[in-house]
């Protein structure tokens, strides 16, 4: 009887312990996408904006958990630009940019998942890239 009573105490410590801790996280989450969509909702309220070089950010929200996706828009032409191309060419500087921009430290802490959508100046998708907490820890 002594060892079943034991038994249903340490079944019933890593139960709670397990519940509380799925709880704890399910919590962090949700703190966290509260932030990402205050820092959207900040961005959202300058667009669009023009960042130079004939490309525009449109807008930016928060997609699912820990996920930023941002809009851009291409102003000038991009001329015969292949989508996979484009890809192979930004997706490496947008991960060197996540791991190195002062501004986006709390991103990384937070393991948040960036996603990127650029659209020619004829409206078609030109990239759509996501970046996660895995690319940019390497």
């Amino acid at each position: 009887m002594k060892k079943l009573t034991q038994s249903f105490l340490l079944l019933f410590a890593v139960l709670t312990t397990t519940i509380t801790f799925t709880q704890c996280k399910d919590a962090k989450d949700a703190a966290i996408t509260k932030f990402l969509e205050l820092q959207a909702k900040a961005v959202n309220s300058q667009c669009p904006m023009d960042m130079g070089n004939g490309i525009r950010v449109d807008s930016c929200k928060v997609e699912g958990n820990k996920i930023l996706k941002s809009y851009y828009t291409f102003t000038v032409d991009t001329g015969e630009l292949t989508r996979e191309d484009f890809e192979a060419q930004t997706r490496p500087n947008l991960v060197q940019m996540i791991k190195t921009n002062n501004d986006l430290k709390q991103g990384r802490e937070f393991e948040v998942t960036f996603a990127y959508v650029y659209y020619g100046k004829d409206g078609n998708v030109l990239g759509d890239m996501v970046i996660t907490a895995d690319d940019y820890n390497k």
